[in-house]
């Protein structure tokens, strides 16, 4: 049997040759399938509910530590310009040296309330998420990969504007775990499905995902090797989380102790020897 195909040479080609075209193509949609429902798995429910965790379990003391170690900076810099003035008989002006820190120090200022806010949100994240019964689960992730399959603009290498508008619907649902959201995408599409292919276009489009699959492979290997998932096994495991926390709560005692000192230094340039804090 023959099958009429674009560009072939004599407009014929054989039934076996366009059963492995047709089928080498298949295999490979259902490889990119696999890696793009890995690399959404990853960025949009592992690494957001990896890095809250990480966030209140070991960011709350390195927060804290970043903020002792600012101080301790802060504090040896006011030493210097103090000292400086000292050396130089000049009067030590407490205004004058805190206006120099303020614009000295302004853009770590703005680090300290941006790692404010994150941690601030990471708590919000852990307190409002309510994960999916189990028996619920198994038709999220069934339906996200059905709708995927469907209307991905990278599964299809083409979209419309309402696969789009479908397909940016679904992604924010699948963020939130929101399962009536897909089961009412499902519904939409029906009974769509994947438009028929000729031969050339099959060809084309096997040549697209064999450029498109190694690059889904390097991102899926690039988020597993970077920050939060890499600290995936440290919060998996009770003892080394314990083990870094410990460690943080030690440095932090340190840092409080050298700042101790340091603002005994300055109290003393600034000629206040009464037991005050310098701030």
């Amino acid at each position: 049997m023959t099958f009429e195909t674009d560009g072939a040479p004599g407009g014929v080609e054989s039934r076996p040759s366009l059963l492995a075209l047709f089928g080498e193509l298949e295999k490979l949609r259902l490889m990119a399938e696999e890696l793009l429902i890995e690399k959404d798995s990853l960025l949009y429910h592992a690494c957001p509910a990896l890095r809250a965790a990480y966030m209140v379990y070991i960011g709350t003391y390195e927060y804290k530590l970043f903020q002792l170690e600012l101080d301790g900076r802060i504090l040896r810099r006011k030493i210097e310009l103090a000292q400086a003035k000292v050396n130089r008989g000049e009067p030590v002006d407490r205004r004058e040296i805190d206006r120099l820190i303020e614009e000295e120090f302004r853009s770590i200022q703005d680090r300290i309330i941006a790692w404010s806010n994150a941690l601030l949100e990471a708590g919000h994240f852990l307190a409002l998420s309510e994960p999916l019964p189990q028996r619920d689960m198994a038709e999220f992730k069934r339906l996200y990969r059905a709708i995927m399959k469907l209307i991905h603009p990278d599964i299809l290498g083409q979209e419309d504007e309402k696969s789009r508008i479908l397909y940016d619907i679904a992604v924010a649902a699948y963020k939130k775990g929101q399962l009536e959201t897909l089961r009412a995408i499902m519904a939409v599409l029906g009974g769509k499905s994947i438009e028929p292919l000729s031969a050339l276009d099959a060809a084309k489009e096997i040549k697209r995902l064999e450029g498109l699959i190694p690059t889904l492979e390097k991102d899926i290997e690039r988020i597993k090797n970077s920050f939060p998932y890499i600290k995936k096994e440290l919060l998996a495991d009770k003892e080394k989380l314990e083990a870094e926390t410990a460690a943080l709560k030690k440095l932090l005692e340190e840092r409080k102790s050298e700042l101790v000192a340091a603002e005994k230094r300055l109290r003393v340039l600034f000629g206040e020897d009464d037991g005050g804090q310098i701030h």
